[in-house]
């Protein structure tokens, strides 16, 4: 999450993004952390789009994951 949150302040979106993607391709459930400052990552690159694309997804997830208890 530092690489992540380093590139947010670079403003490297796209490069915090292939983290998610990655996290994701290892089939480890990334938490509100990762999606947090990937969001702020977008943002600070005025992609709000993209941000908001991801928190409908954390959000997808997250209910998913609850739905297994």
């Amino acid at each position: 999450t530092d690489q992540v949150r380093a590139l947010g302040r670079q403003k490297q979106w796209d490069k915090a993004s292939q983290i998610l993607l990655e996290v994701r391709r290892k089939r480890v459930h990334p938490d509100h952390v990762i999606y947090h400052n990937v969001m702020a990552a977008c943002t600070a690159a005025n992609e709000w789009r993209r941000a908001l694309h991801l928190f409908e997804q954390m959000n997808a997830e997250l209910l998913t994951y609850l739905a297994w208890f």
